[in-house]
Order: structure tokens, then C-alpha cells, then sequence
């Protein structure tokens, strides 16, 4: 697996998310989450691709001429290998202000 810059990121890098399948349970670790997976939102839909991970964010690409959103990693109720799965709807990620880039040491 390819950690790129993920894997020297900061503390961010060595949250845990636990991912649990039909007949396991798994921890992954930020850093494993790799550019370029698609992210879908609690009820399954397509919100993008992972671009990266800046801080404590996890930035997510939503195609040509779309803003990113910068979603908290706290925000991520799943990770399996080759997804991220978000805890809020699509119609919860418009209303936030995710869309905005944050800020160093926030």
C-alpha cells in the first residue's frame, strides 16, 4: 500500500477509524486511506475521491469546477479497503461549512 504524503502527516495520520465487515472487524489507520478512493456519504451516494489528508481533514475532490470539502476525520464512520464512508448525508455535507479550507491548528 502507498502512504505518499499521508504517512507524514501529523497526528491525523495515526487516528483510527474501525471498519467493521460482515465477518471482521479492522482498524485502518489515516495514513492508509489513499489518494484517488471514492467517499460515499451515510447513505451510499458518491460525494467524491479522496485528494489527501491535511491535518486533522480529510480532503476530498468532487470533480471539475466543484470546491473540495475538507470533512473532519471524526466525520468518517467507515473505512474499507479501497473506500471511505462518511456519517452524514450528502444533503448534511451541502448545509456545512466543509467546503471552506481550514485553517493551520484547527
Amino acid at each position: 500500500m502507498s502512504y505518499g504524503f499521508l504517512h507524514r502527516a501529523g497526528a491525523a495520520a495515526r487516528s483510527s477509524i474501525v471498519a467493521a465487515g460482515a465477518n471482521s472487524r479492522r482498524v485502518f489507520v489515516a495514513a492508509e486511506i489513499d489518494p484517488g478512493w471514492p467517499v460515499k456519504d451515510a447513505d451510499g451516494v458518491n460525494v467524491g475521491r479522496v485528494a489527501g489528508l491535511e491535518g486533522e481533514y480529510l480532503a476530498i475532490s468532487r470533480g471539475f469546477g466543484r470546491s473540495r470539502l475538507y470533512v473532519p476525520v471524526t466525520g468518517l464512520s467507515a473505512v474499507t479497503e479501497g473506500q471511505v464512508r462518511l456519517s452524514l448525508t450528502a444533503d448534511q455535507i451541502e448545509g456545512s461549512r466543509w467546503t471552506e479550507k481550514p485553517h493551520q491548528g484547527h
